[in-house]
């Protein structure tokens, strides 16, 4: 499944696929996109950068599939002189 934006993936109803590939956190091509899968039995919390919830599910969360160092344009984080990262990088 390919879907355009994080909104999206957690708009997703109850997932039919266990992989997902998002293009951008907030739109495609913004560097906050990834790979990730479905974990069906997941209750995490959701952090808002590797571990997500979809909305109306209780039980199964999509978790980002990496390694190494987290980047902060994966919890909203954008370029710019006027932009307040600043929720994003506490995440």
């Amino acid at each position: 499944m390919v879907v355009d934006s994080i909104a999206a993936l957690q708009a997703t109803t109850i997932p039919t696929y266990n992989f997902a590939n998002v293009l951008g956190y907030s739109k495609a091509a913004d560097g906050g996109g990834g790979d990730f899968f479905w974990d069906s039995s997941s209750t995490d919390a959701d952090n808002g950068g590797t571990i997500f919830q979809v909305t109306g599910v209780t039980t199964g969360r999509w978790k980002r599939l990496y390694s190494g160092a987290l980047n902060v344009k994966w919890f909203g984080a954008v370029k710019g002189e006027d932009d307040d990262n600043s929720i994003a990088i506490q995440k």
